[in-house]
């Protein structure tokens, strides 16, 4: 069953950006992509950075996509920070990222972003959004099923 599901995904998002990014990719040779591990805190700005970086680092080694995890935006330290910190996807936080992916000239999967529910302050959304390399959200995903949070 999981299997299964990733294979969907897989197709999903190649169906979903396939024609985009080969209109885009140099015909030099064969697209890299990055995979990235990270630490998220309850610091925004910190995680920020480390994502920075990491972008900094694959783009010097050429790739063209870098997958983030989910929580890369932030981990709260109980239910009420998580909820707290929550943003709407066009606030401060994701403009961040989408600014990146365009300064940088790089696709971004954010595997999870913690997006603020507009009509309910108890709850958010798990959010994985994709950042082509102009900044925009190319395709978005929120989590049907949710965990209570902390």
């Amino acid at each position: 069953m999981h299997s299964s599901f990733l294979r969907r995904s897989s197709n999903l998002l190649k169906n979903l950006t396939g024609r985009t990014m080969a209109s885009q990719a140099s015909s030099s040779g064969p697209r890299r992509i990055a995979v990235a591990q990270m630490r998220s805190t309850n610091d925004k700005q910190h995680n920020l950075d480390q994502v920075k970086s990491i972008v900094e680092k694959a783009k010097s080694q050429n790739a063209s996509v870098v997958f983030f995890p989910e929580c890369c935006d932030y981990v709260g330290s109980s239910r009420e920070e998580t909820l707290k910190l929550s943003e709407p996807l066009t606030g401060e936080t994701v403009g961040e990222y989408r600014k990146l992916a365009k300064d940088s000239n790089v696709w971004l999967s954010l595997g999870g972003v913690h997006e603020a529910i507009p009509d309910d302050a108890s709850k958010i959304y798990n959010t994985h959004l994709l950042v082509d390399n102009q900044g925009q959200i190319v395709a978005k995903y929120s989590k049907l099923h949710m965990f209570n949070v902390i």
